[in-house]
C-alpha cells in the first residue's frame, strides 16, 4: 500500500488515536504510582572530592533536617534509579535517602583510569553533600555497590548488602531467590534472581529493615509491590506506544531515515516509561558517542554490501545488527581501559541477548507498509542495541 493512498492515511490517523489512549493510560499509572508512595525524586550534582557524582534523592514532608539517611548504591552496568525502589520504602518509614551513579555510569563524572576502584568507593559519600555525618547514614548496595560500600566506606553495623558476599556478617547480606521459587536450580541466580533484585519486593523490604532497624514496619512488601507492577506496567506502556509511533515514522519518513528514525522514536518512550522510575537510558558519558556512531557507520557499511550480495531480507539486517554489538560487547570485555571494569564487562555478552530478541520483535512489529529492507532493519536494531550498550559500558 503506497504511503500517498488514503486508506494509509486513515491506518495512521487510527494508531495515532491508539497511542494518544495509552498514552493517557500511562499518566493514570504514573499517578497511581505517586499515590502508591513512589514519589518524584529530586536530582542533584554533589561534588565529592574531585568528582561530580549523580544523585536522586526522597524525603518525607515531615523529616528532621538531621534524621536518618540512607545512601543507595546500584550494581554494575545499572544506575540510581534501579534502586528507586529501597528510597521510595525509607521515604513512607520517615527516613531521607539518596540514590546515587557510581562513577562511570549514568549523569556522574567518568572512571579515572588510575586508582579506578578507590575513586569510585570515595564518590559514594554523598552524605557530605547533606551535612549529615558517617554515624547517621545507614547504606544498602546492590551487587557492584555493595563490593564498594559494604564494610569498606560504611560499617557493617550500619549496611546491608544486596547479593553480595560482604566482609559483614550473614544478616548483613540479603540474596534474592525468584528462582527458587519458580523451580529452578541455583544456576539461574545470576541471569533471574539476581537481575531482579532491585525489584523484588521480598529483597527491597529485608535491606531497608536491616539497614534502618529503628524504622522496621510490618507488611510492607505489598505497598512495594505495587510499586514495582506500576512502573514496570509504565515502561511497558510506553514500548507498546513507542512500537505504534516507530510505525509511523516508517510509513512517512525518508526511506533512507527510516531504520535510525523509527528506533530513536521508539527509544525515546522506552526513556519516558523509565524516567525517574526504573532506570537512565540517555547516554550522557564521553565515549557513548564513540560506540554508538561506531557501530552504525560499520552497519551502514556492511548494510549496503549486503544490498550488493543480494540479501535484502530484513532478517539478514537483524542478524547483522546482532552480530556486530555482539563483537562489540566481547571487545569492550577485553579491551575497556579500566582494569577493574574488565571482569565485569563480560555480562553485557549475555545481557544483549534478550535485549536483541525485544529488538527484533519490535523492528518486525513497527514496519511500515512498504516493505523493509535489511539495510533498513539494520540500522533500526543498531540504534537500539548500540545505545543498550553504550549504557551497560561504563564511561572513561
Amino acid at each position: 500500500m503506497s504511503t500517498t493512498d488514503p486508506r494509509c492515511h486513515s491506518a495512521t490517523a487510527r494508531l495515532l488515536m491508539r497511542c494518544g489512549g495509552l498514552l493517557g493510560l500511562w499518566l493514570g499509572l504514573r499517578l497511581g504510582l505517586l499515590y502508591a508512595g513512589g514519589a518524584w525524586p529530586s536530582a542533584h550534582q554533589v561534588t565529592v572530592g574531585p568528582h561530580r557524582v549523580a544523585a536522586l534523592s526522597t524525603s518525607p514532608v515531615d523529616a528532621p533536617a538531621q534524621g536518618p539517611l540512607l545512601v543507595v548504591a546500584h550494581g554494575g552496568l545499572a544506575s540510581k534509579e534501579t534502586l528507586l525502589g529501597l528510597c521510595w520504602e525509607a521515604r513512607a518509614r520517615g527516613a531521607r535517602c539518596w540514590t546515587v551513579d557510581a562513577l562511570g555510569h549514568g549523569q556522574s563524572d567518568p572512571l579515572p583510569l588510575q586508582h579506578t576502584r578507590a575513586a569510585m568507593r570515595a564518590a559514594l559519600h554523598v552524605e557530605q553533600g547533606t551535612k549529615t555525618g558517617l554515624a547517621d547514614t545507614a547504606f544498602i548496595g546492590h551487587s557492584m555497590g555493595a563490593a564498594l560500600g559494604v564494610g569498606t566506606e560504611y560499617p557493617c553495623g550500619r549496611a546491608v548488602a544486596i547479593g553480595h558476599h560482604s566482609p559483614c556478617a550473614p544478616d548483613r547480606q540479603i540474596f534474592g531467590d525468584l528462582h527458587r521459587q519458580w523451580g529452578l536450580s541455583s544456576a539461574f541466580y545470576l541471569p533471574i534472581s539476581h537481575v531482579l533484585e532491585p525489584w523484588t519486593p521480598s529483597v527491597l523490604a529485608a535491606a531497608v529493615d536491616r539497614a534502618l532497624p529503628s524504622l522496621k514496619t510490618p507488611g510492607t512488601q505489598p505497598r512495594i509491590a505495587r510499586r514495582v507492577a506500576l512502573a514496570w506496567g509504565s515502561l511497558l506502556l510506553t514500548a507498546a506506544v513507542g512500537v505504534m509511533l516507530a510505525r509511523v515514522v516508517r510509513t512517512h519518513a525518508p526511506r533512507s531515515l527510516r531504520g535510525v528514525l523509527g528506533a530513536g522514536v521508539l527509544y525515546a518512550l522506552l526513556s519516558l516509561g523509565a524516567w525517574r522510575t526504573l532506570w537512565w537510558l540517555v547516554p550522557t558519558q564521553r565515549t557513548d558517542a564513540l560506540l554508538i556512531g561506531g557501530l552504525l557507520a560499520l552497519t551502514l557499511g556492511l548494510g549496503w554490501g549486503l544490498r550488493v550480495l543480494g540479501l535484502v531480507r530484513p532478517m539478514w539486517g537483524v542478524l547483522l545488527a546482532c552480530g556486530l554489538t555482539e563483537s562489540a560487547a566481547v571487545l569492550c570485555a577485553g579491551a575497556h581501559p579500566s582494569e577493574a571494569m574488565r571482569t565485569l564487562l563480560i555480562l553485557p555478552v549475555g545481557l544483549l541477548l534478550p535485549v536483541m530478541a525485544f529488538a527484533a520483535l519490535c523492528e518486525r512489529l513497527s514496519r511500515g507498509p512498504d516493505p523493509a529492507d535489511s539495510l533498513e532493519a539494520a540500522l533500526f536494531c543498531t540504534t537500539l542495541l548500540a545505545t543498550c550498550l553504550a549504557l551497560l559500558v561504563p564511561g572513561v
